[in-house]
């Protein structure tokens, strides 16, 4: 996910007009949740590899196992992917942000 979001943004900076199959207007990846928007269209037949009923790519912060969370600010694309559940408390378990035993989260600039 990371590769093809970042590929895809080259494009722009290498004036094209459109990215992610015609999902994103080049000209507006600086607004904010446009990346995010795009790439969740542009990316629709990714299954969760755990749920495969449901798609892997969300644009909305979760905590369950085999999603891949895309978000942007306008000048920043996150890339969080929770890989395994550890327990959050003592009832539920849980991706944890930012523990390497559950997520891997990277950071992709909008030039």
């Amino acid at each position: 996910m990371v590769k093809y979001v970042a590929a895809e943004l080259q494009k722009c900076n290498m004036d094209e007009t459109s990215a992610m199959d015609g999902n994103l207007t080049c000209s507006e990846k600086s607004a904010g949740e446009k990346v995010q928007a795009a790439a969740e269209t542009a990316l629709a037949d990714f299954k969760n590899p755990y749920s495969t009923g449901e798609a892997a790519i969300v644009t909305t912060a979760t905590s369950e196992v085999g999603f891949v969370v895309i978000l942007d600010n306008g000048s920043d694309v996150t890339v969080t992917t929770c890989f395994a559940e550890v327990a959050v408390d003592d009832a539920t378990p849980a991706c944890k942000a930012g523990d390497s035993k559950s997520t891997v989260t990277n950071t992709i600039a909008i030039e």
